[in-house]
């Protein structure tokens, strides 16, 4: 009967542990910030080992959508789906800058360890003082470090953000 508490205690714990593990705070300059960044579980993984080769490859050209979502006042809620990472990457990381009409995205995993498996992950995450308007959108997909460059550029265009509409926006990779 011990034992069987103590397995319990454990279970809650670690499941809260999980629960409170997935969420992360991140803000930045010109006057938007970031909040509430939330990463799912691994949605769907695969290993060029272990899986068939034609679902693996329709997993690899899965291409990762971002989705604005106008909330309260200049606060929009963005949605990233079907990210592709390894499988331990612990949780993703969102930050924002802005100069000006040009807004950058850097996503990033807080690990980055070399696998054989590759995962899908949806990242949700508010951006706080962004006002309606016309902008010029980078978003990039880097390592831990954080390097940006054109080869970790998904995405590079313009976008409105308009208080009435939300946008989905296709990455250029994945």
């Amino acid at each position: 009967m011990r034992y069987l508490n103590l397995v319990k205690c454990g279970v809650v714990s670690s499941l809260f542990g999980l629960l409170t593990a997935c969420v992360s705070e991140s803000s930045t300059t010109g006057g938007v910030s970031i909040s509430e960044v939330n990463t799912s579980d691994c949605k769907t993984s695969v290993s060029r080992a272990d899986t068939r080769p034609e679902y693996y490859q329709e997993i690899s050209e899965k291409r990762t959508t971002l989705t604005l979502i106008p909330g309260v006042t200049n606060e929009v809620v963005g949605q990233f789906t079907d990210v592709q990472n390894n499988c331990i990457i612990g949780r993703f990381h969102v930050d924002i800058t802005r100069n000006g009409d040009e807004l950058v995205l850097i996503i990033y995993p807080e690990l980055d360890m070399l696998t054989d498996c590759v995962c899908l992950y949806d990242i949700g995450f508010k951006v706080k003082e962004l006002e309606a308007g016309s902008y010029h959108l980078k978003v990039y997909h880097t390592t831990s470090k954080r390097n940006l460059d054109k080869s970790n550029m998904i995405y590079n265009g313009s976008i409105k953000i308009d208080s009435q509409k939300s946008i989905t926006i296709p990455m250029d990779k994945r």
